[in-house]
């Protein structure tokens, strides 16, 4: 017996997650600019490690309070939803090489999609999410 690639997909959902985030962040219907990929990553990472997406949003949460940009807390959450993967993977998710995959495209496809907000900060002209205190 023969065992076929698509036997077993355990690839199929974070490749189909990583196409959904990708086509959110390059819509068609607007010629590819413009599109909004993060949230559809949280949902895609929500599915694929539930453990690791608790960690991205704590990350979230406490890297937006300090910083005030919704841009640094998404790359915050990434980068450790990344870590949480890698790290404590086994022990959190049933983590195998597609989830290992998914976790380190997400940081490389956020961070790209979001070098002009990380130029803007950089140069001090990005705005922050005013507070009551602001």
């Amino acid at each position: 017996m023969t065992i076929s690639f698509f036997d077993n997909p355990v690839w199929l959902p974070a490749a189909t997650g990583i196409a959904a985030i990708v086509g959110h962040i390059f819509p068609v219907w607007i010629r590819f600019r413009g599109g909004k990929g993060v949230s559809t990553a949280l949902g895609v990472a929500i599915v694929i490690s539930p453990w690791g997406t608790l960690v991205a949003l704590i990350a979230f949460v406490a890297a937006f309070a300090v910083a005030r940009f919704v841009s640094i807390g998404s790359l915050a959450a990434v980068v450790a939803y990344f870590i949480a993967v890698f790290v404590f993977g086994a022990k959190i998710d049933a983590s195998g090489l597609d989830t290992k995959i998914f976790a380190a495209a997400l940081p490389i496809i956020v961070i790209w999609t979001h070098r002009s907000n990380i130029s803007r900060i950089i140069k001090g002209k990005e705005l922050r999410v005013k507070g009551q205190r602001d």
